[in-house]
């Protein structure tokens, strides 16, 4: 469902709030698909990012309608400074995504909503907290 995947992008870039608490901005929106760049610096200007990716589908039986389509799951990791800009930055995708509804070229989401998964855990690796936030789209028809 590539046109979910571009609706999920167009949502992170375009929210106030995700740009305000990670630095992006028109040219660099701090957000990316599947893999993070090699270059990505976090900084004080630029204390936030996130990567995501489609995780999964879920099966919705019994079938209403044959335009029905199975629910779509998209895992946005966040890599932050701090804990609380972790938390932040997922409790303004949980607002973005609450009981949304959407439109894209061949199919009308008409549920949307996003789940935190767990709490901010420092990675070694990067040097960086990262959370989890898994967004739903559900209630997907063919237009």
């Amino acid at each position: 469902m590539k046109e979910l995947r571009v609706l999920t992008f167009t949502l992170l870039k375009d929210d106030v709030t995700y740009q305000t608490l990670t630095g992006g901005n028109a040219t660099d929106p701090r957000v990316y698909y599947q893999y993070t760049p090699a270059k990505v610096v976090v900084s004080d200007t630029t204390p936030a990012y996130s990567v995501y990716y489609r995780s999964g589908t879920v099966r919705n039986l019994p079938r209403v309608d044959v335009a029905g389509r199975d629910d779509q799951v998209f895992t946005v990791e966040i890599y932050a400074q701090t804990a609380d800009r972790c938390e932040d930055i997922a409790d303004g995708l949980e607002a973005l995504f609450r009981d949304s509804q959407y439109t894209t070229d061949s199919f009308v989401v008409l549920n949307c909503y996003a789940a935190i998964i767990g709490s901010p855990v420092f990675d070694d690796g990067r040097r960086l907290f990262t959370l989890s936030v898994n967004v739903h789209y559900t209630k997907i028809v063919a237009r």
